[in-house]
């Protein structure tokens, strides 16, 4: 089967500055930073007692940078961007393969995690077949999870705005097939698993100064009360829950 044009961007695709106002290298690593700790220990946490994680969308492996899952046996890692995926060697064993057609066997995996890739499978229109792969190799009770920027904030709707006109690269430098997410669109396509959960995650964001991310994430507790549904990225659990008699 041919890949679509969507997937074969993706596959090549390398972040550039973009055009409107380069954001301070500073801001960015503090922002980058916070998410990757935050990720890590959570699938750190929800991989506990797994024999098998799957990461989707591993690219260069960030959030396993400090990831050590002792009790895991196996992190497979999977990518179709093979730049990417060699950086990830050492972290992960790495797999050449697209989200839409994973190499693995039915009910071989404890957790599947995708690493802030749905919102990339939205883009190439292969979101809803992604997640039924996904729900495939998962076993009975094994755990997806994402962390997605929300496009009910106004990073994720300016996205999203911008890639109407596939011109996030050339703008902002992210990618043109890039499309965030809202709540009720994920709730959706995770139809097929038992549970649903989705909740803030975080609210600062690469293009603020360092000082006002720092008050942010003072008052990140105070946000996620009130403001739930509005931070920059939300979390995604969805547990997999086979109707076997």
């Amino acid at each position: 089967m041919n890949e679509s044009k969507e997937s074969e961007y993706e596959a090549r695709f390398d972040y550039s500055k973009g055009v409107i106002g380069a954001t301070p290298g500073s801001w960015k690593v503090f922002a980058w930073n916070q998410l990757n700790k935050r990720t890590t220990e959570l699938v750190g946490r929800l991989a506990k007692g797994s024999k098998r994680v799957l990461i989707v969308g591993v690219g260069s492996g960030g959030s396993l940078s400090n990831y050590g899952q002792e009790s895991v046996v196996q992190k497979l890692g999977i990518d179709i961007n093979r730049k990417f995926l060699l950086n990830s060697r050492k972290k992960c064993e790495p797999i050449l393969a697209s989200a839409l057609h994973l190499p693995l066997k039915e009910e071989s995996i404890d957790l599947v995690f995708f690493e802030l890739i749905l919102h990339h499978l939205k883009g190439q229109k292969s979101l809803e077949g992604s997640l039924k792969e996904a729900y495939r190799v998962l076993g009975d009770k094994g755990k997806l999870v994402s962390v997605e920027p929300n496009s009910l904030n106004p990073s994720g709707f300016l996205m999203n705005v911008i890639n109407s006109f596939h011109s996030y690269s050339t703008l902002l430098g992210g990618s043109n097939y890039e499309f965030s997410l809202t709540p009720k669109e994920i709730r959706t396509a995770l139809s097929d698993f038992s549970t649903v959960e989705i909740m803030a995650f975080s609210y600062i964001h690469p293009r603020l100064p360092v000082p006002v991310q720092r008050s942010i994430l003072r008052h990140q507790g105070f946000l996620m009360k009130r403001f739930a549904y509005f931070a920059w990225m939300l979390l995604i659990m969805a547990k997999k829950h086979s109707a076997k008699l």
